[in-house]
């Protein structure tokens, strides 16, 4: 997945005009872009393709703070803003999360974790909340879900993403999905930068985590009338 002329121009307009807050209105967005609210509307559709908005209700909507890094970290997080975008979430039938049970299910069947549970393994930094997990074959992973009481559900714990991009250093992979989805995410980035930055390859933009960091508390606390899972 890359970023396409237009969707690039998007990209840098709304870097260079578009304030970081906790949620904005499609008024926000065309006083930024110098443009109609029915053209702004087209572009937040394709930021919405790209996989930075993370929800969209009643005019308003957020973005995810991996927006704001520099345009040339993109081409790194956008495979996993895809995978993101197209992940299925799973729970027990009885409303139990399930999450220890499925974890043991599915890496037993092969595939990577990533995110909560995986920079949780690489830190030690944050409790982990969601399992995240690519799993080698996603057809077999489901048919073992649903054969052991799982349930597809949008407030699942469990979280299967299709593998998309590159899967050839698990450390960078887990990195770079942490920084593109934001929110608690960008903190696990950077305690995974600090603690492999040769890895992470992360000299060049860590000033930029650092500087997402210090308004990670109010976006995760603000807008919570546009709350939905990442």
């Amino acid at each position: 997945m890359e970023l396409g002329h237009s969707e690039l121009q998007t990209f840098i307009r709304v870097q260079s005009t578009l304030p970081p807050k906790s949620a904005y209105t499609m008024d926000d967005l065309a006083l930024a872009l110098g443009r109609s609210r029915k053209t702004a509307y087209r572009h937040l559709q394709g930021l919405k393709r790209m996989g930075f908005v993370i929800a969209f209700h009643d005019g308003a909507f957020t973005l995810r703070d991996s927006i704001f890094l520099p345009a040339s970290i993109m081409p790194k997080i956008l495979p996993s803003l895809d995978a993101v975008s197209q992940q299925r979430r799973f729970r027990l039938r009885n409303g139990d999360r399930g999450i220890e049970k499925a974890r043991h299910l599915l890496m037993a069947l092969g595939g990577l974790p990533t995110l909560d549970y995986a920079a949780y393994e690489l830190t030690g930094y944050q409790t982990p909340i969601t399992f995240y997990f690519y799993p080698n074959s996603m057809e077999e992973a489901i048919k073992t879900l649903r054969e052991n009481g799982y349930v597809e559900s949008p407030r699942g714990g469990v979280i299967l993403l299709p593998k998309i991009g590159d899967f050839s250093d698990p450390i960078q992979r887990v990195f770079y999905d942490s920084l593109a989805v934001g929110g608690r995410g960008t903190l696990d980035a950077i305690a995974i930068a600090r603690k492999f930055p040769k890895e992470t390859q992360s000299a060049g933009y860590l000033h930029s985590l650092l500087s997402m960091a210090s308004k990670v508390e109010q976006d995760v606390t603000g807008g919570d009338h546009l709350a939905a899972p990442r």
